[in-house]
């Protein structure tokens, strides 16, 4: 199996985040998947995975958003629904419907995320808005310093509802491309 330091760079990480593997990780996929606390580089692993159910995509989406939903009510709404409809309680058309007179950014991408509206939306399209939602003063600057908590926050939620388990999976899988 390739190393993760071989798989970083086969899939073009950038600079600091092959630096932190090389320096703080070895050779654990495990490790770095514990230890990191950057979101831009946790999603950018998640999503060159490609293969992670979109159920699990939802969730990660999902509990990051409901860390900001007692900002608006609409987001409230929305979280609410879509773990609704992860537990198979409410139909997928009822997100839907939501989504198309979603006002509010987080909640919109959030439905249309879950509804599959849009093919090229991914869980940064969500997750992203999310930490700005968090710092509203700053701007989509995914590596500014006011990130910092919100982005481990986020990554602590999104290990919590994607396993390690599916995560080495796929990783394996991956390796052997």
């Amino acid at each position: 199996m390739k190393s993760i330091i071989k798989w970083a760079e086969e899939n073009y990480a950038c600079g600091p985040a092959r630096e932190w593997l090389s320096k703080s990780i070895g050779n654990s996929p495990k490790k770095a998947w514990e230890q990191c606390n950057n979101l831009t580089w946790l999603l950018w692993g998640l999503e060159n995975l490609n293969t992670i159910p979109h159920k699990y995509q939802v969730a990660a989406c999902l509990v990051c958003a409901e860390g900001v939903a007692h900002k608006n009510v609409e987001i409230k709404e929305s979280c609410k629904l879509v773990r609704r409809w992860l537990n198979s309680k409410i139909s997928i058309n009822v997100l839907r419907d939501v989504g198309d007179i979603a006002h509010n950014d987080v909640a919109r991408r959030l439905l249309n995320f879950a509804t599959r509206k849009f093919s090229y939306f991914r869980m940064s399209d969500v997750i992203y808005p999310v930490t700005n939602e968090r710092n509203e003063h700053v701007d989509y600057g995914y590596n500014d310093s006011a990130y910092v908590g919100v982005d481990k926050e986020c990554c602590h939620r999104i290990r919590a509802v994607i396993p390690w388990s599916m995560v080495k999976d796929l990783y394996i899988k991956s390796c052997s491309k």
